[in-house]
């Protein structure tokens, strides 16, 4: 609202896909990911970091106990992501920890399986602002740190001075900025800090 109400001119198009839109074919103007850009046309900055956790209803809990990580969550349901979704960030950190557990449901959105859960379906890893958001959730202790994903912004190099992508550009970065503790909770480390625009 604040972008818009200062450049009551500008029109937006959000666009949340699976697939990668490509800056440099100009798919378009800005795109947000939780990995670095590769293209050396694309200019970048970290922008934020999002903390994952492992979340689960009250009801789930009273029915099925709290999950025994040494046990590899033996007698528990997990609910996970679909194969097809690419490199997510629990993908390594939960099959050492939940072994055990079976896989009841699988779907390629945070949000559903936010929902699921909430329902009492099971357990579910989830980032931090979705989990801690989502009423009748509670955060589980892990036995290992849960994971973390930088956030990037990247724009083609040549319409980086166009005044709309500019201005778009610095807002997002600066509202960012300003969700930093509500996307990772616990804080950043020294090697997590933001990093400057790639030259």
């Amino acid at each position: 609202a604040p972008l818009v109400a200062r450049h009551p001119s500008l029109s937006l198009e959000l666009v949340a896909e699976a697939r990668h839109a490509s800056l440099v074919r100009r798919e378009a103007d800005l795109a947000i990911r939780p990995s670095k850009f590769s293209h050396q046309d694309v200019v970048q900055r970290q922008i934020g970091t999002i903390e994952f956790g492992l979340y689960a209803s009250d009801g789930y809990l009273a029915r099925h106990g709290m999950p025994d990580f040494a046990a590899g969550c033996a007698g528990h349901v997990l609910i996970a992501m679909t194969d097809d979704v690419g490199n997510v960030a629990d993908r390594e950190w939960l099959p050492p920890i939940t072994s055990r557990a079976r896989v009841a449901v699988r779907t390629n959105g945070r949000e559903p399986m936010a929902t699921m859960a909430a329902a009492g379906m099971g357990v579910t890893c989830l980032p931090r602002y979705v989990g801690d958001g989502t009423p009748g959730l509670r955060l589980l202790p892990t036995p290992t740190p849960a994971p973390r994903r930088s956030l990037f912004i990247g724009v083609h190099r040549e319409a980086r001075t166009t005044p709309r992508v500019r201005a778009t550009l610095h807002h997002i970065a600066e509202s960012f900025g300003l969700l930093g503790r509500a996307l990772c909770p616990s804080g950043t480390s020294p090697a997590e800090t933001r990093t400057p625009p790639a030259r």
